[in-house]
């Protein structure tokens, strides 16, 4: 790996691949942003990146240590939609609600 990283023809890397993308594709991508960021290439929208906003739960805590302002939320495994439903409730909330896989 590391004979191949000394050898990329890039100078930078701009990752536009959405975290709803195919798994195939992120792991191809993964790959590359790993690549080029071993070898020192300046990567926008990277590994850490990537991970963070492919994580729901992740986003909602960054954003409150931040103290920036984020919908209540609360993390739960699958579920039908009225264990959903009576978890939402549980926790205060109301509809109309956004929930996400």
């Amino acid at each position: 790996l590391s004979d191949c990283a000394t050898s990329l023809p890039w100078h930078a890397l701009v990752n536009l691949v959405s975290d709803a993308s195919e798994p195939v594709l992120q792991r191809r991508l993964l790959a590359a942003l790993s690549l080029a960021e071993s070898a020192g290439i300046w990567v926008a929208n990277g590994i850490k990146s990537m991970t963070t906003c492919a994580s729901k739960v992740t986003q909602h805590a960054l954003l409150r240590t931040a103290g920036l302002p984020s919908p209540r939320t609360i993390a739960v495994s699958l579920g039908a939609g009225t264990e959903l439903a009576a978890l939402a409730s549980q926790a205060g909330l109301r509809y109309p609600l956004l929930l996400k896989p």
